[in-house]
């Protein structure tokens, strides 16, 4: 069985045929190709680690710790290099709607621990500003003073106690 994509063209009818997408490895191929092999060792593990010394010493295993910090700098400042690196961590990065997708995936399966069920529910919350702080605008005019608590609500009264506790309001003398 050949593991070669089928190449775009024309059906038997006669309509024009999309090539199919690449595949994660084929990506990673892909944004890896015309690099020798220290280069794409450097390319893998600076997409993983974002350190350019530490990165060249996977390449170079047997430099000292000043030639990889050398090194790195200059193996990343290659043209060839850097279009590769950019290639590579575009490809492994999913976008925010693929994050998005899969967290739905795990919440609707069953077999799923819920503890892990329940993080990927409030992972979507959160990417959905869920969780924002709700806010209210809240104006008056007038000495704050001059305010009857006896006319406040008890939440409101517990919301004063609080904003002053945390130093959000003066003490009132």
């Amino acid at each position: 069985m050949s593991s070669r994509r089928a190449k775009p063209g024309r059906s038997k009818k006669g309509k024009e045929q999309a090539a199919p997408a690449p595949q994660d490895g084929e990506l990673l191929a892909l944004a890896l190709e015309g690099l020798n092999d220290r280069e794409r060792l450097f390319v893998v593990e600076y997409a993983r680690s974002g350190n350019a010394a530490a990165s060249y010493r996977v390449a170079y295993p047997n430099c000292s710790p000043e030639r990889s910090r050398v090194g790195g700098a200059h193996m990343k400042a290659r043209p060839h290099v850097a279009q590769a690196i950019e290639r590579t961590v575009s490809s492994l990065v999913a976008s925010r709607a693929e994050v998005l997708v899969r967290l739905g995936e795990m919440l609707a399966d069953g077999t799923i621990a819920p503890a892990a069920r329940i993080q990927a529910a409030a992972l979507i919350l959160k990417a959905q500003g869920g969780f924002a702080p709700e806010r209210v605008q809240v104006e008056h005019s007038g000495d704050v003073a001059q305010v009857d608590p006896s006319r406040l609500s008890l939440s409101t009264l517990r919301e004063l106690l609080a904003a002053r506790a945390n130093g959000d309001l003066p003490d009132g003398d």
